[in-house]
């Protein structure tokens, strides 16, 4: 018991010296006056930080499981695709359509003029919100459509599905 008390002892003595040592390196680099020692303290205390960073960044056995079955979403999917762009537009045009200021007698009629020409673009966006797609698209709805369904077990009637 006594030598795992010292052991703590100077563990914690030893931690205090290097926090002292590594808070003494950050002044004098802030300062401009840096010795040999004080940058390698700081550089180690970088790559520590970075392995660190590294490590929590690195995916988990679960996470990489699921992409290797399921596969992984590529940049294009992440960024909205098609339908992300589409709903930028529509965001500026519903910028746009606002006047700045609504008291204005102009104010109603150019809101007037704006519905009318996106009235005629209408047709445009759900073109681009639902696409047709060729024979994979198709067979890819048809899928998450049968997903959305559920399956159908003989324990449905056991859990009430």
């Amino acid at each position: 018991m006594h030598n795992r008390r010292k052991r703590g002892e100077w563990l914690a003595e030893q931690q205090a010296n290097s926090a002292r040592d590594l808070e003494e390196a950050r002044r004098a680099a802030a300062t401009g006056v840096v010795t040999q020692e004080q940058i390698l303290l700081l550089n180690r205390e970088r790559a520590a930080k970075e392995a660190e960073d590294a490590k929590k960044a690195q995916k988990g056995i679960f996470a990489r499981a699921k992409e290797s079955i399921i596969g992984s979403s590529s940049g294009e999917e992440q960024k909205g695709g098609k339908i992300g762009a589409a709903a930028r537009a529509a965001q500026e045009q519903a910028r746009e359509m606002v006047p700045t200021s609504i008291g204005s007698p102009g104010a109603v009629k150019t809101v007037e003029q704006k519905v009318a020409e996106t009235r005629r673009s209408g047709e445009a966006v759900e073109t681009v919100l639902h696409p047709t797609g060729g024979p994979l698209d198709r067979q890819a709805e048809s899928t998450l459509q049968a997903l959305k369904s559920g399956p159908k077990s003989w324990t449905n009637w056991l859990t009430g599905r």
